[in-house]
């Protein structure tokens, strides 16, 4: 949940008639008050749920499908959150989508190497095989999965949204305003994504070897983990 700013960037599509979230931590929750004028006041929004508790027991105990799934957890190598970036994990969030449901995961890379970009993008894409990664600002990775069937990027519905004022000003605040600008964002296709995995020996992150959680990381910032 964090500081809410997702939640309320959905908040702003009419279309949308449900949103359930899932935080473990009640203070979270709590916090985000003092970020309403970024996240457009989510917590009054009468379409939201909020779930105190783990990612995964959410999923594990509903039945619910969804038309889109956000993952947005804390890093890859801290425990607790290091459970939501394996292959199991993707494997339970592709059983809750609709037919023609999205997935889009959040990954931080500033402190990793090489090697576990290429784990979690292989992990990602095992479950999800049509992947598309895109590169909002430096250190940061969205990927982007169905739960059948090929992503498509519909450049007239993108026109559209930007023509809507409240998302317009929502994207202007990332120094982005227009079709194209966002589009820079693109980083690769599924193409780009199997000639980075299938040229060598990659193991997938999971439950009994999450790879993720123990590689050393890059020394960032002046200090090393």
């Amino acid at each position: 949940w964090g500081s809410g700013i997702t939640g309320g960037a959905l908040s702003l599509y009419d279309e949308i008639q449900k949103i359930d979230v899932a935080e473990i931590e009640p203070a979270v929750i709590q916090a985000s008050k003092y970020f309403s004028p970024w996240n457009h006041g989510i917590l009054s929004d009468p379409r939201l749920k909020v779930h105190t508790t783990d990612a995964r027991v959410f999923l594990q105990r509903t039945d619910a499908e969804y038309d889109l799934i956000i993952s947005e957890p804390s890093n890859a190598w801290l425990t607790g959150s290091a459970g939501l970036f394996t292959d199991e994990f993707f494997m339970l969030v592709k059983k809750h989508l609709t037919e023609n449901g999205v997935f889009s995961c959040w990954f931080h890379y500033y402190d990793m190497t090489q090697k576990g970009l290429e784990i979690f993008i292989k992990t990602f894409n095992e479950v999800f095989p049509d992947s598309l990664v895109w590169q909002p600002a430096y250190g940061d990775l969205i990927l982007i999965g169905k739960s059948r069937g090929t992503v498509k990027i519909d450049l007239g519905l993108l026109k559209m949204r930007f023509k809507q004022a409240r998302i317009l000003r929502d994207l202007t605040e990332l120094n982005i305003s227009n079709p194209f600008q966002l589009l820079s964002r693109f980083l690769m296709g599924n193409k780009g994504v199997k000639d980075l995995i299938n040229k060598k020996s990659i193991p997938l992150n999971t439950d009994n070897l999450p790879f993720l959680e123990f590689l050393p990381l890059k020394k960032t910032f002046g200090y090393a983990q």
